[in-house]
Formats: structure tokens, sequence, C-alpha cells
């Protein structure tokens, strides 16, 4: 299930779930031709579910890109005056041990230059555990990683019109706020996992009944506090957003397995003033499903379709 013109696949790796899409060079453009969400059991790891996944699909690129996202990997902007190659690095290692909340010397830094005229530059930053342990995972299962992304730059290229994404997924949730060179990201104290526990404690279930529930009826007022919380914690990431140089933000796309609530897009719109709206399509390419299968899928399979579109873009970060 490789057609010509085949590019490498993008490969989403979540807490609870890993998916994968597999784009191809079409004369139309980039169309979507398969993409899965496997849900990752207690007893399965990484390597073994990605194995399997791409045994039955009959997938045979191997090429991937994968991403990282806060606190693991962090985009940092910064404005340098002329300074010779010793002292950019010097900068950038300066830099970087003010933003992490780990040891420098367990940091991978890069730094590339964006606007020559205006000294702008953008720091990248990865924690070096995190990189390795992505790789080494997905090599085991056969797979050869040629890029490692920043999750905000796969949104953006999803969704090159919005003006923010809001991710929510079982193992937490993070804004990505565009309108700049750098898109600026930031990690909330919320996850889809927290709505779970709150139905569960509310109806006295066990979690995988709450996560059923949660999907089919919503959160019935059992979860009200913790998406509240959200939507404030949302209204705050924006606010310090525009504080760093992001102009106002009227609409949010929402995406990841966790945001599924309706309830979640009324408390959030509440909080920020913002027209929220689910992801239902994508603009950006042709795909080989029916419409109502990319509606309903879109929303958790952003990312790994981001991924896959890294190859096409005409820059990279």
């Amino acid at each position: 299930m490789s057609p010509q013109g085949t590019i490498p696949l993008g490969i989403d790796v979540g807490r609870s779930r890993v998916r994968i899409a597999q784009i191809t060079q079409e004369a139309q453009g980039p169309t979507l031709r398969f993409s899965i969400a496997l849900d990752l059991a207690p007893d399965n790891d990484l390597t073994t579910t990605v194995r399997e996944a791409l045994e039955q699909s009959g997938i045979s690129e191997r090429r991937c890109v994968v991403s990282l996202g806060e606190p693991d990997a962090m985009l940092v902007p910064l404005a340098l005056p002329s300074m010779s190659l010793l002292e950019r690095q010097r900068t950038a290692r300066f830099e970087a041990s003010r933003v992490i909340d780990y040891p420098i010397d367990e940091a991978r830094i890069h730094l590339k230059m964006l606007n020559r005229t205006r000294g702008l530059h953008v720091l990248g930053i990865v924690r070096e555990r995190a990189l390795s342990q992505r790789i080494s995972g997905l090599r085991a299962a056969g797979l050869r990683p040629i890029a490692i992304d920043h999750e905000s730059l796969a949104f953006g290229r999803a969704f090159p019109n919005t003006e923010a994404v809001l991710d929510v997924g079982s193992g937490g949730a993070r804004l990505h706020a565009y309108g700049r060179e750098v898109p600026i990201s930031a990690r909330l104290s919320f996850s889809g996992s927290h709505v779970t526990e709150a139905i569960a404690n509310s109806f006295s279930i066990d979690l995988a009944s709450a996560e059923r529930r949660k999907r089919t009826h919503g959160s019935a007022g059992a979860a009200d506090v913790e998406l509240d919380a959200l939507g404030q914690t949302v209204g705050n990431a924006l606010i310090a957003a525009r504080s760093r140089g992001i102009g106002e933000i009227q609409r949010i796309t929402l995406v990841g397995n966790g945001a599924r609530l309706v309830e979640l897009v009324k408390c959030v719109e509440r909080h920020t003033g913002c027209i929220v709206t689910p992801a239902t399509k994508l603009d950006v390419l042709s795909s080989a499903y029916p419409d109502d299968v990319m509606r309903a899928s879109v929303m958790d399979r952003a990312l790994a379709i981001g991924l896959a579109l890294w190859s096409c873009a005409g820059e990279r970060t």
C-alpha cells in the first residue's frame, strides 16, 4: 500500500494512542491515502503497536517524521545583534538555560537565522533523553525517523489559516498561538483524563465506563469545575501570548481526542471571547476517505497529518 509518490509517514505518539498518516504526491497535490489511530494497551509498547499496524496495513514506506512538544521541545524567538559564531553559541546556551527546568547538559540546542536584517533567530531546544526514547522506539519498529518536528509547526501546517490551536489529549493540553515567525506554545494544567476521573467519581463507575460515557454523552455536569479551570487557563495563556508579540486571537481550532466534549467548546468561548471550532476538515490536501470519515477523524489525527506534510513544506524549521 505504497503508491508512487509516497513521502515519509507522519507518526503522532501520544500517551495512550499512536496515529499514523500516509500522504502521496499526486497531480492535484498532496493526498491523504492512509490514516489510523491505535490505542496503546498497558501491556503493549509503542514498538509492537507500530510494527503490527504497518504489517496489517501493508504500508512499505519506513521513513517517518515524528514530533515532540512542550516541555521536551521548545521554540524560542531571539533577536540578536551582530556577533561571532562562538558568541551566538554561548548566547543560545545561556538563553536555553533560562527556559528549561532540567540541566542544560541534558539539552540539545540549535539556533537558526530567520531574518538577517532584523537579527531574528529561533532557538530550538530538545531534551536529549526524550529525543533518544522517541527515535529508538520507532527504529525498533523498523522505521527510519528522518526529522523531529515541533508540534506547533505540524499543526500550523495542517491548519495554515488558523490563529491558534488548542490540543486536548488524555495526557495534557497545549495551546499553540500563531501570527508571528515563531509560534508560541503553552502547556496547560488540564487533560482529558481529568474529565474522565471526574465522571467516574460523580457516577461511581470505573474509568473505562467513564471514558465511554464521556465520548457518547459528555460530562453531564460532572466535570464543570475541571472544564471551567481549563477555560480560565486558556484565557491566561492568550494574554501571555499577546504580551510576547502575538496579535489579537479571535478563532481557536480545537483538536485532540480529549476535546470532543460539547461543553468544552462553550467553556473556552466563555472565558476567552474567541470562536472555538472543532477541527472537521483540512483544506491543505485532498483525501481518499469520504467526507464524513474525515470530519469524524480530523480532530484526532491532525497532528499525524501535519507531520506527514513536512516533506511538502517549502521551508522547514
